[in-house]
């Protein structure tokens, strides 16, 4: 007979040799992984530990486009409201909101 296996078992194959390359490539594992199997498509899912520089960068990824969208929209809101922008009211705005964002965050990226 043939040695035919199921779809949770193949499942099972894919999400150990995920696991292996992880720890043979990174050091470290997932914490848990998940495979589904629909049609002719594979999706895994992997819950990951990140590394402390994948920490830091995610989080400077996420402070850089959260002040972008507030610049933008203070300039919008200034050309709109007021005709052409405020260049010292822009700044004031921006140091006033970076300000609260490091004390509500916590960020040490910029601190000395």
């Amino acid at each position: 007979m043939h040695d035919v296996k199921t779809i949770g078992q193949i499942g099972d194959l894919i999400s150990k040799e995920i696991t292996k390359y992880y720890v043979s490539n990174f050091g470290m594992g997932p914490k848990q992984s998940r495979v589904y199997i629909i049609e002719n498509m594979i999706i895994v899912r992997l819950k990951i530990n990140l590394l402390p520089f994948e920490k830091k960068l995610w989080n400077i990824i996420i402070y850089g486009f959260f002040i972008t969208n507030t610049l933008c929209l203070i300039l919008i809101f200034e050309i709109l409201l007021l005709g052409f922008p405020y260049i010292s009211l822009f700044l004031f705005i921006f140091g006033f909101i970076l300000y609260i964002n490091v004390k509500h965050f916590k960020l040490t990226m910029f601190k000395t």
